[in-house]
């Protein structure tokens, strides 16, 4: 569940960052998912759904981010406006 206040699901892309944890314990090896939008769960609040194929044993993390989605943006990465969680 994602708490967009007054922005629209088109305006953001919400990806599963997944991958094995290290002996560190930091993800190693991981690979965005792009989350797809479910539904509006209330005013503002949205859920997202996604799924991860784990094809290694072992464990595993994931952190989940929001970046900005216009596509009038020439990268989602130049304003620094992603939140992770």
């Amino acid at each position: 569940m994602v708490d967009l206040g007054e922005l629209e699901p088109a305006d953001v892309s919400v990806q599963l960052y997944a991958g094995t944890i290290t002996a560190s314990g930091s993800i190693g090896d991981a690979a965005p998912l792009t989350m797809e939008h479910s539904k509006q769960m209330a005013p503002g609040r949205h859920l997202y759904v996604g799924r991860v194929d784990c094809k290694t044993s072992g464990r595993h993390g994931f952190a989940v981010r929001v970046l900005p989605g216009n596509p009038d943006m020439a990268s989602p990465f130049e304003p620094g406006l992603i939140l992770w969680n």
